[in-house]
């Protein structure tokens, strides 16, 4: 780690004015944003150590049209980000009593839903609450989520509708957006101001950010504002971005105003102006399974390989990136604003912070011990009821992950094909009745539950994933066909058969392929579409970190 004595005197806040550094650091954050060009769209970055901005500077232009660089005044959208700032309040009206973290969120929008388990504040905070996520939703509707009809009583109403959960609060860390969303409602509703007001007064005057506000309206323009682009055939366009929606983002402020935020993390002026707040911010409950779950309030904590722990996040859209992460014990933070597509942000607040800290990437040398083989064995013969028993498909319907285990005759193995690697699988022999072993590493292995219904990979002794089989399809393709309708999105779908393969109308599942007795995936997304009789079906959608679960389409009955 770097010594705060090697690192040189403050520099100063405008670019004119910056002083040339000769520390080795210094110029190393130089060549990391030395790909940010003076013409072209850039941003801002800060990099604080032990209270003192040892670098600031500004790179690009801001507004292309009008020809304005970035500056100390230029009010940029930091995206996600603004989360820390939705958690930052409803911490302080915990603190004065005016809520708790374990409220049913009922408590405050009872127009929502009454799930089969109560979702808390703290489920919504932590991305565990397994609510879905708008945009999501809105893509599979085939609208886009930056439209002008965004807002958050939309958000809320779409919620409303929702009658499942994607999974059970606290049973999984599921990024949704409609948190927070959520989240800026029950602010509004338990203070009787707008969402601006509340963090003007709470946040932002304390602290004195004089340039921060919740921006309300995507589509307006203003003086100082940051112009986001993306990159289209070489040149930078304007995207489509007229959302109303605020609470998940929605924040636009300077590099300068947020070095104030992160500064309040070391020394509190916000609310009772205590350190309870600093660390009601760093509150995380282990999920239901006992795994942690990394997200506190809008802050990501990680355990880095340099011995170093870190809270984060990120923010993006349109054509906007922004990440900010920050070491407590050294101090060490850094900021990174962007306004086009193609700077990534936490790229390179990471790199600055590798630099710092002097990662190198290191492997390590293989030993002795980790070339040796578990233990000696040799591959059984393959038997007709081995062949029967092991050959198959097998999906798990959390993880969208889709298995087949094939026999070759010429190799005298087995094929495990995972479907979504595409990457034509993995020759295993058999080693017995209940466990299969990858030829090119016998270290990871495939074990069969005693009823043949249920698949484990192991690495070792660890489980990695679990499948389970699925009876072979014997329905008539045709039988599925048909227009079904889901209440909670208020979306109709259409199955039809095509050259022997149903199809749908919808982009996130367009060739089902037959895998399982009324079990379907798609042949690109690997989205999900699973039967339950004749008459209904639920459909599973990855999208990213956004998935869909669980949404119900009835069949319609045809018209007379």
């Amino acid at each position: 780690m770097l010594a705060a004595g090697f690192l040189m005197a403050i520099l100063s806040c405008s670019n004119s004015s910056q002083e040339e550094h000769s520390h080795p650091f210094i110029a190393s954050v130089n060549q990391i944003m030395q790909d940010w060009e003076p013409q072209l769209p850039g941003g801002a970055v800060a990099v604080i150590e032990q209270g003192e901005v040892i670098y600031e500077q500004y790179f690009g232009m801001a507004d292309l049209e009008r020809g304005i660089p970035f500056s100390a005044h230029t009010q940029t959208d930091i995206g996600s980000i603004s989360k820390q700032f939705t958690a930052c309040l409803i911490a302080i009206l915990e603190e004065e009593g005016k809520l708790s973290l374990e409220d049913d969120i009922r408590k405050f929008l009872p127009e929502l839903p009454i799930y089969q388990d109560t979702v808390k504040i703290r489920h919504l905070l932590h991305h565990t609450s397994g609510i879905r996520d708008y945009e999501a939703l809105e893509l599979l509707n085939g609208r886009h989520y930056f439209d002008a009809h965004m807002t958050n009583p939309y958000v809320v109403e779409l919620m409303a509708r929702q009658r499942a959960l994607n999974f059970q609060p606290n049973t999984r860390y599921e990024y949704s957006n409609s948190n927070y969303i959520l989240l800026a409602e029950i602010l509004e509703r338990v203070s009787g101001q707008t969402l601006n007001e509340l963090a003007t007064s709470y946040l932002f005057d304390p602290l004195g950010m004089e340039q921060t506000f919740f921006h309300i309206n995507q589509g307006e323009d203003f003086d100082s504002k940051a112009i986001g682009y993306v990159e289209m055939a070489g040149e930078f366009v304007r995207p489509d971005y007229r959302s109303h929606l605020i609470g998940d983002g929605g924040i636009y402020t300077t590099l300068q105003d947020l070095i104030k935020w992160d500064q309040n993390f070391y020394s509190n002026q916000l609310g009772k102006r205590t350190p309870v707040l600093l660390e009601r911010m760093k509150y995380r409950v282990p999920l239901s399974n006992g795994n942690s779950n990394y997200m506190a309030l809008a802050q990501i904590f990680t355990n880095h390989s340099f011995d170093e722990e870190s809270w984060s996040h990120g923010g993006g859209g349109g054509g906007y990136l922004s990440f900010y992460i920050r070491f407590e014990e050294v101090p060490f933070s850094v900021i990174v604003l962007s306004n086009s597509q193609p700077h990534n942000a936490f790229q390179k607040a990471n790199a600055i912070a590798d630099a710092y800290f002097q990662v190198e990437n290191r492997n390590p040398a293989p030993t002795e011990e980790s070339d040796k083989a578990q233990d000696d064995w040799s591959p059984m013969d393959i038997s007709p009821q081995a062949i029967k028993q092991w050959t198959g498909c097998y999906y798990n319907e959390e993880q969208f992950s889709f298995l087949h285990i094939g026999h070759e005759i010429v190799n005298q193995a087995f094929r495990v094909d995972w479907l979504e690697n595409r990457d034509g699988g993995y020759l295993c022999s058999l080693k017995n009745d209940s466990t299969l072993v990858e030829e090119a590493d016998d270290n990871l292995t495939y074990e069969l539950s005693q009823d043949g219904k249920e698949l484990v990979n192991k690495s070792g002794d660890r489980v990695d994933r679990s499948w389970t089989k699925v009876e072979s399809p014997a329905t008539p393709l045709a039988a599925w066909a048909g227009s079904y309708y889901c209440e909670d999105i208020q979306h109709e779908l259409h199955l039809t058969v095509q050259d022997s393969i149903l199809v749908s109308d919808t982009p996130f599942a367009t060739e089902l392929i037959n895998f399982g007795e009324g079990l379907f995936r798609d042949k690109e997304t690997f989205s999900l579409l699973k039967f339950e009789g004749k008459e209904k079906f639920t459909l599973n959608i990855p999208q990213g970190n956004r998935n869909l679960r669980h949404l119900e389409f009835r069949r319609m009955k045809a018209e007379n």
